[in-house]
C-alpha cells in the first residue's frame, strides 16, 4: 500500500516554493552588495579601485550558485510530484499508458541527471582522498600512509549521494518510463531490473532511526544544558527557545518522513513492475 500521493504533492510544491523564495532572495540581496562594500571600504583596508572587482566576483560566484540551486528544487518538485500523480494513475487500475505532467522533463533526463551528479561528486572526493593521502604521506615521511579517519566522513557521503541521487533518479525516470509505455520494450525492462528496490527501502529505515537519534540528541541536550541556559537568559527564555526547537525539530520530522516514505513508495513501485514482468 502506497502513502496518500497527496503527501508528496504538498511536500513537492513547499520544496519548489522555499527554492524560489530563497532565488529571489538572493537575487535581492545582490541589489546590496555595492552598498556593503562601500561601507566596509570606510572601515578597512579594502582599495577603492578593487571595490568594483570584489563587487563583480561577489555577484559572479552568487548568480550561478542560486540558478545552480533553484534547478535542483525544480528536478526535485517534479520528480515528486509526478510520482504522486505515478500512484494515482497505478491505484486506478487506469490501462492506458501514463501522462506525465507538462512540467515534468523526459524520463531519461531523470536518470542522466543522478548519474552525472553522483560521477561527478564521486571524482571530486576521489581527488580529496588522493590529495590527504599525499599531504599526510608528505608529512609522516612514510611511502603511504593512509588517514583513515578524515576519509571515513568522505565515503558514508559519497554512499548517501548514490543513493539520494544515483539510486532515487534512476528508479523515478525507469519508472516513468515504463508506465508511460503501452508495452515495456527489453531495453526498458532492463533498466527497471537494474535497480535495487533494498537501497532504497534500506535508506527509509535510516531516516527514521535518524528522526530518533535527533530527537535523542535534542532531549539530552535540553537536559544537559537546561540550568546553563536559564540561568543566562531566564526560565521564561528558555521555555520559548525550547518551544522553537520543538517546533524545528516536529518540521524536521515531517520532512524525513516524507522523504523516506517517498523512497520506500519508489522501492515498492519498482518491486511491483519487477514481480510483474518476472525481474526478480
Amino acid at each position: 500500500m502506497y502513502t496518500r500521493p497527496i503527501f508528496f504533492k504538498i511536500y513537492s510544491i513547499f520544496t519548489l516554493v522555499t527554492a524560489v523564495l530563497s532565488f529571489l532572495s538572493s537575487m535581492t540581496s545582490l541589489f546590496a552588495v555595492d552598498m556593503i562594500i562601500e561601507e566596509l571600504s570606510k572601515t578597512s583596508s579594502i582599495p577603492s579601485d578593487m571595490q568594483s572587482v570584489v563587487s563583480i566576483a561577489v555577484k559572479v560566484s552568487c548568480i550561478p550558485s542560486a540558478i545552480v540551486a533553484l534547478f535542483f528544487a525544480y528536478i526535485s518538485f517534479s520528480s515528486m510530484f509526478a510520482f504522486a500523480r505515478m500512484i494515482q494513475h497505478e491505484e486506478s487500475k487506469n490501462t492506458a499508458p501514463f501522462r506525465k505532467p507538462w512540467f515534468v522533463l523526459p524520463a531519461k533526463f531523470y536518470s542522466k541527471f543522478g548519474t552525472v551528479i553522483t560521477y561527478i561528486f564521486f571524482a571530486v572526493s576521489a581527488v580529496d582522498i588522493l590529495i590527504m593521502i599525499i599531504t599526510y604521506s608528505v608529512t609522516h615521511s612514510a611511502f603511504l600512509a593512509v588517514p583513515v579517519l578524515p576519509i571515513i566522513p568522505i565515503l558514508l557521503v559519497n554512499v548517501l549521494v548514490y543513493i539520494t541521487y544515483y539510486a532515487r533518479y534512476k528508479a523515478f525516470g525507469d519508472l516513468l518510463n515504463l508506465l508511460s509505455k503501452s508495452e515495456p520494450d527489453p531495453l526498458v525492462l532492463n533498466d527497471i531490473k537494474e535497480n535495487k528496490p533494498s537501497v532504497l527501502r534500506g535508506f527509509c529505515g535510516f531516516l527514521y532511526i535518524m528522526v530518533f537519534v535527533i530527537l535523542a540528541v535534542l532531549v539530552i541536550l535540553a537536559i544537559v544544558f537546561a540550568g546553563t541556559i536559564s540561568a543566562v537568559i531566564g526560565a521564561g527564555a528558555t521555555a520559548v527557545i525550547y518551544v522553537i526547537a520543538f517546533l524545528l525539530y516536529v518540521v524536521c520530522f515531517i520532512e524525513l518522513a516524507i522523504t523516506g516514505c517517498y523512497f520506500d513508495n519508489l522501492a515498492k513501485m519498482l518491486e511491483h513492475y519487477m514481480i510483474k514482468y518476472k525481474l526478480l
